[in-house]
């Protein structure tokens, strides 16, 4: 029976999935930042309503979901002084 390998490298040599600056870093997280606040605040007066309206309901997940695939990319490393 063949042997199956369990190790399976997510990021391979040389392929990374991000390639982004610091200021890009910054932008992105301030974005983040802000929309959270925003959506928060959104969402607060939506529930402080008696009959609220459920147009927001996915709008905290998505914000995790998109935060939490941020803070992954900015792990990847960034090796472009290696290749030179």
């Amino acid at each position: 029976m063949a042997r199956i390998d369990t190790k399976i490298p997510v990021i391979s040599q040389g392929f990374y999935l991000a390639q982004i600056s610091s200021a890009q870093t910054v932008a992105i997280a301030r974005f983040l930042l802000s929309s959270q606040i925003f959506l928060s605040t959104m969402s607060q007066a939506q529930m402080n309503r008696a009959h609220a309206s459920h147009t927001l309901w996915a709008a905290p997940y998505l914000l995790r979901v998109s935060y939490a695939f941020f803070v992954f990319m900015a792990a990847v490393p960034n090796n472009d002084d290696a290749e030179s």
